[in-house]
């Protein structure tokens, strides 16, 4: 059977595993996905690993490795959304966005910048808020617990949602990542997109 090498961000894997099983059943073609950061599968291949697709949310790595001639054409194939997610508790009910952000009782949990896009989207977004909201995105960023999607941060046991596991074992109080994991919530979270 013929095969292709997909080398994809994380939050690209449910995706691939629906398009695996179409491949393999009408086409005859096998996809060997390797899923993780994204920033970390750049590294890989610009340390010479092979891989057939590179799916990254940030084009930031797509334009480094076109920048290297690692890769041959680039397409967008999707877009996604941020989205604050805590437990579904009246205590965070009726508060807004920003009030769950700037309250620094609340251990927020984020993917890891430069490793993760999701991590990068997320500092992105702190910026904006220091912004409008002078000192509030820089504490931000120092608050942060950086606890998915680096090489050293290996909390999130694989196949699980981060939002999920970090909240539920009280890892942290809320989470920035991306909203389409909110689709598959088997457990009743509150997600405020942003």
């Amino acid at each position: 059977m013929e095969s292709i090498t997909v080398f994809s961000a994380g939050s690209f894997r449910y995706a691939l595993q629906e398009l695996s099983d179409i491949f393999r059943q009408i086409h005859h073609i096998e996809i060997k996905a390797f899923c993780g950061p994204a920033g970390i599968l750049r590294q890989q291949i610009e340390q010479g690993n092979r891989c057939d697709i590179f799916i990254s949310a940030n084009p930031g790595n797509v334009l480094q490795l076109a920048d290297s001639k690692k890769i041959y054409q680039k397409i967008t194939i999707a877009f996604n959304q941020l989205a604050l997610t805590t437990l579904n508790l009246e205590h965070f009910r009726h508060k807004s966005i920003f009030e769950l952000l700037f309250d620094r009782s609340l251990r927020l949990a984020t993917s890891t910048p430069s490793c993760d896009p999701c991590g990068d989207y997320t500092w992105l977004l702190f910026d904006k808020i220091e912004q409008c909201f002078p000192g509030e995105g820089e504490v931000l960023k120092r608050r942060a617990l950086k606890l998915v999607g680096s090489t050293s941060s290996n909390i999130v046991p694989k196949g699980k949602i981060a939002s999920h596991y970090l909240l539920l074992n009280s890892y942290a109080d809320m989470m920035i990542g991306y909203a389409h994991y909110q689709l598959r919530s088997e457990v009743k979270l509150s997600t405020m997109h942003l």
